[in-house]
Formats: structure tokens, sequence, C-alpha cells
């Protein structure tokens, strides 16, 4: 409510209030005054449950607000994490078939070699084929 209104409501019912002891108890003005002072404080007092009402509601609405922020940003973590496990999944696998076919790719070039020069020139392949060929007593 303004703050006008409700200072002028506040006046009227401090004047009436007063006015109530200038009547006499039982009288026709006395009963119409209290019945007037009774409708003033009346919409007083809704006026001040409305504005708590008003001002709960507010204080709830920021706090649901903030509270959807709260889980948006949750959300985007999980979402975020969720992309990294699933980039893993598929990267690790992944660079495995890469490593794999290099390692494929290098032996059958080293192979190609060999047809051609007709001799080993690794070490490691020298080996490997000795112990590979040597028969086992």
């Amino acid at each position: 409510m303004n703050e006008e209104i409700r200072e002028s409501l506040d006046e009227e019912i401090k004047r009436l209030i007063e006015d109530l002891g200038t009547f006499e108890s039982g009288s026709e003005e006395y009963a119409k005054a209290t019945k007037d002072l009774a409708s003033l404080y009346k919409l007083r007092t809704d006026e001040e449950k409305t504005e708590r009402e008003f001002d709960e509601k507010m204080v709830d609405h920021e706090d649901e607000m903030e509270h959807k922020r709260l889980q948006l940003a949750e959300q985007k973590k999980a979402r975020i994490g969720g992309y990294i496990v699933d980039g893993l999944k598929i990267g690790v696998p992944l660079i495995g078939l890469v490593l794999t076919l290099a390692t494929n790719t290098e032996v059958f070039n080293k192979g190609l070699r060999f047809e051609q020069e007709g001799v080993f020139t690794s070490v490691m392949v020298k080996e490997g084929l000795k112990n590979f060929f040597r028969t086992h007593k």
C-alpha cells in the first residue's frame, strides 16, 4: 500500500481512538465510532497481512530461483563430466587402434625393407626372430 495512504489510515485510526474518549459509552455516536474504528483497524491488519504474504512469496520465489540456478550449474557440471567420460570411452580405444596401426605399419615397412635387402638391420628384430625360430630342446 502507498505510504501516504498508510499514514492517512493510521492518523484516522488515531483520531477515532481520541474521539472515543469524548463520546459517552453506549451512545449512538460511540457505537458508530467503534464500528468505524473496527472497520479501519480491519483494513489496516488486512493490509499488513497482504504485505507479509507478498514479502514471503518474494522470498520463496528468490529461494526457488537460487535453487534452480544451483541445479542448472550442477547439471552443467554433470554434463561436462559426461562429455569427458564419453571422450575417454572413445579416445582410449582410438589411441590403442592408432598405436596398433602405427606399429603394424612399421613392422610391415621393415618387412618390405627385408625383402629388398635380404638383411634385418634392427637388433630387436634380429633377436626376436632368432628366439622365434630357435628350436626348443
